[in-house]
């Protein structure tokens, strides 16, 4: 049962993602996503990490443990402070009013969170990536969304391209707040003659996990978004190229990864998905 362990603390995790992959790559061969098997306990929401955020466990800024706190709520980016350069001593050659000194460097707001945090997957074999897209990332929450196009040598075009051909889907299971972490805390002593006989029952007595699988237009957006980070550009230029007047990213999305492929190819590219009249202005202008 040592696949369980990804689910207390981060330790575990962390030294499977960045050290042991062969023991991350047989612990998710024993896990299952919801719907295939047996209900498990880490289908719930609960309180501890979840199987998704073990690929956010690597170094990149803003740094794993930043990554989990933002994600919780319990930490916010901090705008960077003003920058004002005050009269330098040199001799300096401006003339005017106000000679010497430099307009102050205000900082830009901060949008939210920036992206998946650190995330470490692109060491991982492509079975392993293959399986952790199968079972950690099934909903479409921001999160799982931006981690797809991260899984560069698993299917994950396809992944996308299903989740695009579901647009627009409804969320089926609406969220009604009973179920937040998937169990109560009971008493260990005195109410009950056995302990784990009453955990086992009231498991079994749970309603089924509520699983995000909306595809609305906030989740489209957040899937363009991060489809310009895939390695697949000629595959995604095209399968992209239907939601072009109707998805904002779109253009931004198309417009950088025609950049890094071939001149012919780019050329090919604009022509017939870029440039038609259905595209929208917008993204004939980028053309």
């Amino acid at each position: 049962d040592f696949q369980y362990f990804l689910f207390f603390g981060t330790s575990f995790a962390r030294h499977l993602s960045n050290a042991r992959q062969e023991w991350l790559h047989q612990a998710l061969e024993r896990l299952t996503p919801p719907g295939q098997g047996e209900l498990e306990f880490y289908h719930y929401p609960r309180r501890g990490p979840i199987l998704r955020q073990v690929a956010q466990l690597g170094s990149a800024v803003p740094g794993w443990r930043k990554t989990l706190a933002l994600e919780r709520g319990d930490w916010q980016p901090a705008a960077p402070s003003a920058t004002r350069l005050s009269k330098g001593s040199g001799k300096g050659k401006c003339k005017g009013k106000g000679k010497g000194r430099r307009a102050p460097v205000m900082p830009e707001p901060v949008q939210g969170p920036q992206g998946p945090g650190g995330v470490q997957v692109y060491l991982w074999h492509p079975d392993t990536q293959a399986a952790f897209l199968q079972k950690a990332l099934y909903g479409t929450d921001s999160t799982s969304l931006a981690l797809i196009p991260r899984l560069e040598f698993a299917t994950s075009t396809a992944r996308a391209k299903e989740l695009l051909d579901a647009y627009p889907k409804e969320q089926p299971q609406k969220v009604d707040g009973s179920d937040i972490w998937g169990w109560e805390v009971i008493q260990a002593a005195g109410a009950y003659s056995d302990l784990d006989a009453e955990v086992q029952r009231r498991f079994l007595e749970l309603p089924l996990p509520w699983i995000p699988d909306a595809v609305g237009d906030a989740e489209l957006e957040c899937l363009v978004a991060a489809l310009g980070r895939a390695d697949e550009d000629a595959s995604i230029i095209q399968m992209l190229g239907r939601f072009a007047g109707k998805v904002k990213p779109v253009k931004e999305t198309m417009t950088k990864l025609v950049a890094r492929v071939s001149p012919a190819d780019a050329r090919n590219l604009i022509k017939q998905v870029m440039l038609p009249r259905k595209s929208g202005v917008a993204l004939q202008t980028a053309g």
